[in-house]
């Protein structure tokens, strides 16, 4: 994984555990959402990113317990960006008499984008809503003993079992292709705004959009694979229950995906990725700390990304393009 992955790749990480402090909702928001406009007018990512550090900052230092929330309490959060992790946090510490988990509620909540995590914290499963710290990452070892193989150096016919060693042996994100694995590379994009004629003409009822561009218009990685497999070998710091996939807007000479929207009037900010951009993923455990990550849905031709949170945008993603035809 290239420096530049790692450095997104922390910050993200140190973003989420700042916003999974305590009570956070109406002036953090409104303080990062100050910060993500006077980023979306410079087109700087720097400035964007000090929005999300500096709401993140904010919400860890509020104190007051948050009070039980409603079903509706949930659905004005989701719909103002607020990362899900918050929302779990909160429910949490809240309580649940509020809430409704009827079929129906459940069903509202899942259209509005709540993701497995959040809908089990509805239902009050805190094993499966909360993260949960991993083990310690197991040495890999080859047992080369007399007694482990069959008299020629070689191991039993019956060990070939899936091990660590059938993995990369360097952490980092790969694609499985018919010729093996291969790592995935990191792409940096730069941040623009979009809309400002718009938003000038309607009074600032129209959003200006912010979104990260991506140069070329497509992907060094093509592949056939309308289902591709995509391991995320080693790496502790990222929670493979939040890996998303995107599907790019083609421009002429970029690709580009929508991180927020701000409308001027009223100041109401979003930073979120478009929800019709997003493709869910399905996550299987392999081995300790090895994931296979797949599109939970066939991927029709075109050009895609891979993102570490679904709730957190950032400004680096890994691209691909598919150009159809296979199934791996």
């Amino acid at each position: 994984m290239s420096n530049s992955a790692s450095t997104q790749t922390g910050t993200l990480q140190s973003s989420a555990s700042l916003l999974r402090g305590k009570g956070h909702h109406h002036d953090v928001r409104q303080l990062s959402g100050l910060l993500l406009l006077g980023a979306l007018f410079r087109g700087c990512p720097a400035s964007y990113a000090l929005a999300q550090q500096t709401g993140a900052a904010a919400a860890a230092t509020a104190a007051p317990k948050p009070a039980p929330l409603t079903n509706r309490d949930v659905l004005k959060m989701l719909r103002a960006g607020i990362p899900q992790k918050v929302i779990v946090v909160d429910l949490h510490e809240g309580g649940l008499s509020r809430i409704d988990a009827s079929t129906d509620a459940l069903v509202a909540l899942r259209h509005a984008g709540a993701t497995d995590r959040l809908l089990a914290a509805v239902l009050g499963d805190w094993q499966h809503a909360l993260p949960q710290e991993l083990p310690p990452l197991p040495p890999v070892s080859v047992d080369t003993s007399a007694s482990a193989s069959t008299g020629t150096g070689a191991p039993p016919e019956d060990s070939q079992t899936a091990t660590q060693d059938d993995y990369p042996d360097q952490p980092g994100f790969y694609y499985k292709g018919p010729d093996g694995y291969q790592a995935m590379i990191s792409q940096t994009g730069t941040q623009k705004a979009h809309g400002f004629f718009a938003a000038t003409m309607t009074e600032g009822l129209a959003p200006v959009k912010s979104v990260i561009e991506l140069r070329g218009r497509h992907a060094e990685l093509r592949l056939n694979a309308t289902l591709p497999a995509f391991y995320l070998v080693r790496i502790v710091n990222v929670d493979p229950e939040e890996i998303s996939f995107l599907r790019l807007r083609e421009k002429k000479h970029s690709r580009e995906f929508e991180i927020g929207r701000t409308k001027m009037a009223g100041f109401k900010a979003k930073v979120a990725y478009d929800p019709k951009q997003l493709v869910r993923a399905k996550v299987t455990t392999e081995a300790p700390y090895i994931f296979r990550i797949v599109p939970a849905q066939p991927l029709t031709p075109g050009e895609y990304a891979i993102v570490l949170s679904t709730d957190t945008p950032t400004v680096g993603a890994y691209p691909f393009g598919v150009r159809g035809g296979g199934s791996h």
